[in-house]
């Protein structure tokens, strides 16, 4: 499903956040990219879709070669691709089920789909099982700045579902939220992977995160692979390993990506 290929990313002050990365996907398959601050994980995740053009290298998701789509291509494959931000991107002054009705835009950009009082009564209807699924519907007519934060984040994860993705990005989706919610979130997501079918990539820096959601856990440091296995094979050491160098630059440029790039 997703192939990467000695895929660089060398930002114009010169740091190399992505360092020659190679990395094979295979359909339906759950991957947690690991590592501290400053690993690259963010990076190589953005590139995945050109949220971040890439220096070198190339990616194929579901055999298309991601950099040589031409724009309307790169919209086609996007809306194959559910993506889950640390920054929660609701539109926080509509309503949550108008949130989530925007999850269906790829399919039918009509005016009077971008809000939920204006859609068509099947996109209404499948936004509310939407957030069933992620057990917010009671909230569905209130405007999404009075949430909270772990209500928030499943108020993203039903707008993802009514996108209807085959490939899910999740980069640091519980970083901003406290450990009870950042678990329920978590346990929300991979359930919705599993009984989707769905590929995931997940970033995560936490450890105890990685260890108890990752299957197959792909191990980054100073933008290089350092591991990949499955969990159950690779010992606390391996992974500790990974944070004996936590540069703080990719993080730093990851921020200024997220605040200005996250719309595209």
């Amino acid at each position: 499903m997703i192939t990467v290929e000695q895929l660089e990313k060398r930002y114009p002050d010169g740091t190399l956040a992505v360092a020659g990365v190679d990395l094979h996907i295979q359909q339906g398959e759950s991957v947690v990219l690991l590592g501290a601050n400053g690993s690259g994980k963010s990076t190589l995740l953005r590139c995945m879709t050109r949220l971040i053009e890439p220096t070198a290298g190339r990616v194929l998701i579901g055999g298309s070669e991601v950099g040589t789509l031409d724009e309307e291509g790169l919209r086609a494959l996007r809306r194959r691709v559910g993506v889950v931000f640390q920054h929660i991107n609701l539109v926080d002054h509509i309503s949550v089920l108008s949130n989530v009705v925007q999850g269906n835009l790829g399919e039918d950009g009509r005016a009077r789909q971008w809000f939920g009082w204006s859609a068509t009564n099947e996109v209404r209807e499948r936004a509310m099982d939407c957030l069933e699924r992620v057990r917010v519907a009671e909230f569905a007519g209130r405007r999404a700045d009075q949430l909270s934060g772990g209500q928030r984040q499943r108020v993203a994860l039903a707008r993802l579902l009514m996108q209807r993705p085959e490939i899910v990005l999740a980069d640091e989706p519980v970083a901003a939220l406290d450990p009870r919610a950042g678990r329920e979130v978590m346990d929300l997501l991979w359930r919705i992977v599993d009984e989707d079918g769905l590929t995931l990539v997940c970033t995560l820096h936490q450890l105890d995160l990685a260890r108890h959601y990752g299957r197959r856990i792909v191990g980054l440091r100073d933008g290089r692979v350092m591991l990949d296995g499955q969990n159950a094979a690779i010992d606390d050491a391996t992974i500790a390993a990974l944070y004996q160098h936590d540069d703080q630059h990719d993080d730093q440029h990851d921020d200024v990506v997220a605040a200005g790039e996250v719309g595209a």
